[in-house]
């Protein structure tokens, strides 16, 4: 699996602060001049934005979107920077990675923030250039959720009824142009077109995502796709006046609209820089 990453400013919030106890709670997401994650090639975001608080070992996580938006990789993150914060402490860079590993898939990402290429599961992580801003709208059905399970067992039952040549392959096939065509992308800056694996599969089961990337088109995004394994669709618009102006055409959805946020602003917003030390010798 190979994918493109992106934070969006879709964003919950993360409380800490001093108590006997660790708690957990829950904002709804907003937008927020704080974080999220979108993906680009096979999957989208969600990302935190954190209040500080006094010494103490409480986290309270901001439960996100769990539709393919990388909420609860998000919520992660923003726990692990915000409990170093508390207690004051600092980590190199290798160490904090392999512990974000150890939470969940994409957790790594959220550190950093920005566009970068996952691969694998997603703990494997490299930047790539920030592209320029882009304003987006996300349709959230509320009827729908995908399990991410589901959605792999999709795609592979998919490329078994497919003739090899015909299979929505990204890896061990020679000469495969959607390897190629991959490749293109992650060294081109402009980080478009936009393409899911994931689409023809989940669109099976589910015509309604299908049916939103259609409408956004015709709303007046230039681009859309299913983010993630699904059930969250984002289209991306030439300016946020238009974005908002498309929200009418989804009055039964959830909708956020909101915009990509690179690397330097996401880890300004994050504070991710506080909590790593120099590197080891």
């Amino acid at each position: 699996m190979r994918s493109f990453l992106t934070t969006l400013s879709l964003a919950a919030v993360l409380v800490a602060g001093a108590a006997a106890s660790p708690s957990l709670f829950a904002s709804e997401p907003q937008h927020l001049s704080g974080p999220t994650m979108g993906r680009g090639m096979t999957r989208g975001g969600g990302m935190m934005g954190m209040m500080g608080g006094s010494a103490g070992m409480a986290q309270g996580c901001a439960k996100m979107m769990q539709r393919g938006l990388g909420g609860g990789s998000g919520d992660a993150a923003a726990a692990l920077i915000g409990y170093l914060r508390l207690v004051k402490k600092k980590l190199c860079r290798e160490r904090l990675f392999e512990l974000a590993a150890t939470l969940g898939a994409d957790v790594p990402f959220f550190l950093e923030g920005g566009r970068a290429l996952g691969i694998g599961k997603g703990d494997e992580i490299y930047p790539l250039p920030d592209i320029s801003r882009h304003s987006l709208l996300v349709v959230s059905p509320e009827s729908i959720h995908v399990p991410t399970p589901d959605a792999y067992r999709w795609l592979n039952s998919l490329q078994l009824d497919a003739s090899q040549a015909n299979a929505p392959q990204l890896t061990n096939f020679t000469g495969n142009p959607k390897l190629y065509r991959f490749c293109a992308l992650a060294w081109s800056l402009q980080g478009s077109p936009l393409l899911n694996d994931f689409e023809e599969a989940v669109f099976q089961r589910h015509p309604r995502l299908a049916e939103i990337k259609r409408d956004l088109l015709q709303n007046g995004a230039s681009e859309a796709l299913l983010a993630g394994s699904g059930s969250a669709v984002i289209g991306v618009f030439p300016s946020p006046a238009k974005a908002r102006r498309a929200v009418v055409g989804f009055p039964h959805d959830q909708t956020f609209v909101c915009e990509t946020v690179s690397r330097d602003s996401y880890r300004r917003l994050m504070h991710s820089r506080t909590v790593i030390s120099a590197p080891r010798d």
